[in-house]
Formats: structure tokens, C-alpha cells, sequence
């Protein structure tokens, strides 16, 4: 769960999702915020990355999903991509 106040963004791993990991915090007035997670880290960049929280992260696939308490939001999902032979495609 992602909560921000004025002055302050707190990241609270529950469960064994964060595999021992439980609350990271920034001291920051959090104007954007960008969030890219998949199947084993969870990226929040603040401010266009002038802050950032970072950790590894391990869902229960049954509970993956996105719930938005105020603000607006854009959600992309975005494919794998495959390297072969040193190209990408």
C-alpha cells in the first residue's frame, strides 16, 4: 500500500509479500508519482524521480490488482519483452 500526506510517502509491505521487508518512508511533498511493479519489484518514482522507493517484492498472484483513494491515475500495462541474439523484439 502506497499513503502520502503533505510532507511524507510511506510504502507498507504486508503479509510475506515483502519478504521480511515491512515499511519503507520518503520525506517529500509527492506532486506525481509514478509506480512500476511486476512478478518481483515495485519501483515508485517521486516527483519525476527526484525521490525514489524501491524494493523486492514477491504478490500473491490472487492478490494483484490496483485500488485508488483520491487523486487520478493512468494505468498502462506493459508486455515482456524477448531478447534473442542480443536483439530485442
Amino acid at each position: 500500500m502506497v499513503e502520502w500526506s503533505d510532507d511524507e510517502v510511506i510504502l507498507s509491505l504486508g503479509g510475506v509479500s515483502g519478504a521480511g521487508r515491512t515499511v519503507r518512508y520518503a520525506r517529500t511533498q509527492a506532486q506525481t508519482m509514478r509506480i512500476l511493479a511486476d512478478t518481483s519489484s515495485l519501483e515508485i518514482f517521486i516527483n519525476h524521480g527526484e525521490t525514489v522507493l524501491t524494493t523486492r517484492y514477491y504478490p500473491d498472484p490472487a492478490a494483484r490488482g490496483v485500488v485508488l483513494d483520491g487523486g487520478t491515475a493512468q494505468l498502462w500495462s506493459i508486455n515482456r519483452m524477448e531478447i534473442m541474439d542480443g536483439i530485442s523484439r
